[in-house]
C-alpha cells in the first residue's frame, strides 16, 4: 500500500519532496507553497501532480498524510487543521510556539485519531542517550543553570 502524501512548504520541504518521491511506499501527490513557481519547480523535478498555492486546497485532496515543512509560526495551526481534515500529519520543530499551542495540536491528534510526529531528528541519535546517562548520574555534577544559544544565519 502507497501513502498518499502531500507537502506543504516548498523551500524547506524541498528535501522531503525528494525522499517521498523515491519513496516505493509513498506518492507523492501534492505541493503547496505560496509562491507558485516554487510549486511548480518541485512539480517539474519530482512529477507531483497537483501544486496549490493555499494549505486548505491541499487539505482537500485525498491524501493520507501531509509535510508541514512551513516558517515556524503555522506548525500548530496548521497541524490542528491537517488533523480535522483526516490526515497524519509530520511537522517540522519546533511544533508550537508555546504549551497551549503544544496542547491543542495533541487535543486535534486525539479527537480526530491521527497519528502526528514532529521532527525533533537528534533526540533519538546515540549521542543525546549517553548525555542523558552522564547527566542523570551525576557525572557532570549538579546542574544549576542551562543556557541555550541557537546560532542560525
Amino acid at each position: 500500500m502507497q501513502l498518499r502524501v502531500g507537502v506543504a512548504g516548498v523551500r524547506r520541504g524541498w528535501g522531503f519532496a525528494s525522499v517521498l518521491a523515491a519513496h516505493p511506499s509513498a506518492e507523492l501527490v501534492a505541493i503547496a507553497d505560496p509562491d507558485m513557481q516554487r510549486c511548480n519547480d518541485a512539480a517539474a523535478e519530482y512529477d507531483v501532480p497537483v501544486q496549490c498555492t493555499d494549505y486548505d486546497e491541499l487539505l482537500g485532496i485525498d491524501l493520507d498524510a501531509v509535510v508541514i515543512a512551513t516558517p515556524d509560526h503555522h506548525h500548530a495551526s496548521m497541524t490542528q487543521l491537517a488533523c480535522q481534515a483526516g490526515k497524519d500529519v509530520y511537522v517540522e520543530k519546533p511544533p508550537s510556539h508555546n504549551v497551549w499551542e503544544g496542547r491543542k495540536m495533541v487535543e486535534a491528534a486525539r479527537r480526530y485519531k491521527r497519528i502526528v510526529q514532529v521532527g525533533t531528528q537528534n533526540r533519538s541519535a546515540p549521542y543525546v542517550h549517553k548525555a542523558l546517562e552522564l547527566i542523570r548520574g551525576g557525572g557532570i555534577g549538579d546542574i544549576k543553570v542551562c543556557k541555550v544559544f541557537n546560532m542560525k544565519n
